[in-house]
């Protein structure tokens, strides 16, 4: 009992959002080390990634009761927990498997608390050589709990050198973010985006003509031709150029999405949500999946990604992003929603502390806008 109690603890810690908690994940394996059993596995991961999911059961407050909640997240966690089962199989290959199901859907939705999220925590730089050798200091520590020294020396090394910094070139973008409370609703309310687009209309007209600007999620609301047409006539008589986030439907579906839009063009999506979150928007009327990779060019010369929502903390949609693309990403944008949220600094931490891990890795800029 007492291990499976540090083990929910410990899943707390790791996704708190001080800077650098994310990397005390690789206490995961050494947690896993002294389980007997297959079962014992099993519920030693079960509470580590209940404790991870903990603050955002308690951060919720979007109207849905709160046993659909509990039930939501304690299944997740059961979920999230299945693969980890093979670390109980012997052989190293087993304990690969074990990592690299855990991060596949389904098992990987909810995974905020995988020591493979601290990857560029531990290797900056190193891109996805940087995975690889997270993966093989995650099985160190499982087979000898001692190795957890040699994580916290290469943590050590790394802040003293100054390499918690990330690179942030943003190739002329200002993130710009909100506060338009709920803007992902239900039903369509033309009238709340109409209010809710003149609120970013002055907020972009404070800033400088000519600049590039990025919006949060679903900021645009619903996008339709009339507000296509106005989104139109506003980039055109500012000068700038948007990517904002929007909600659009085709063939039946919905789609949450990033809408580009610049002076004297069309506007055009390119990027779709890949992942919208589970049971929250894959309800009937909500979100469906897009199939694309996650990269695009603006101008046929810089290429970006796109992560909307908590497609930010996966690491399946930031890994994706980097290992199928056939061209350099420059950027990433990161736009999210954090209405949902009672504590929304909080959230934002933990989604800055992911991102950076990612940001280090790969040396990228992750460029985010948040609407609370």
């Amino acid at each position: 009992m007492t291990l499976y109690i540090t083990s929910f603890f410990a899943g707390i810690v790791v996704t708190c959002g001080y800077p650098l908690f994310i990397a005390g994940a690789l206490i995961l394996p050494a947690l896993l080390h002294f389980s007997t059993s297959p079962g014992s596995l099993f519920v030693t991961s079960f509470f580590y990634f209940l404790g991870s999911l903990i603050f955002f059961f308690l951060d919720i407050h979007m109207g849905f009761p709160k046993h659909q909640l509990f039930l939501a997240f304690l299944v997740s966690s059961l979920i999230i927990a299945f693969p980890y089962i093979f670390f109980a199989l012997p052989g190293i290959p087993a304990k690969v498997l074990a990592l690299a199901v855990g991060i596949l859907p389904p098992f990987g939705y909810f995974n905020l608390a995988t020591p493979l999220n601290a990857s560029g925590l531990y290797f900056p730089r190193f891109g996805l050589i940087g995975v690889l050798l997270m993966a093989v200091l995650i099985i160190m520590v499982y087979y000898r709990p001692g190795f957890l020294i040699v994580g916290l020396i290469i943590i050590s090394t790394q802040f003293f050198m100054g390499r918690y910094s990330p690179a942030f070139n943003d190739n002329g973008w200002t993130p710009l973010s909100t506060t338009l409370g709920k803007s992902i609703r239900a039903e369509f309310d033309p009238q709340a985006d109409y209010i809710a687009q003149g609120k970013i209309f002055s907020l972009i007209e404070n800033q400088r003509s000519g600049g590039k600007f990025l919006l949060p999620e679903s900021a645009a609301g619903r996008w339709t031709r009339a507000c296509s047409r106005r989104w139109t006539r506003f980039v055109d008589k500012a000068n700038v150029e948007v990517l904002i986030g929007t909600e659009f439907k085709s063939g039946g579906h919905l789609y949450n999405a990033l809408v580009h839009l610049s002076p004297g063009n069309d506007p055009s999506f390119p990027y779709i949500q890949r992942l919208p979150v589970p049971w929250f928007m894959w309800r009937k009327g909500r979100f469906s999946r897009s199939r694309g990779l996650g990269t695009f060019t603006l101008d046929g010369k810089t290429w970006y990604a796109g992560l909307i929502c908590y497609e930010a903390v996966i690491p399946i949609c930031n890994m994706t992003i980097f290992f199928r693309s056939k061209n350099r990403v420059d950027a990433v944008f990161v736009v999210s929603n954090t209405y949902w949220s009672r504590s929304k600094s909080k959230f934002r931490n933990r989604l800055r502390e992911v991102n950076r891990s990612w940001s280090l890795l790969f040396n990228t800029p992750y460029i985010s806008a948040m609407n609370s």
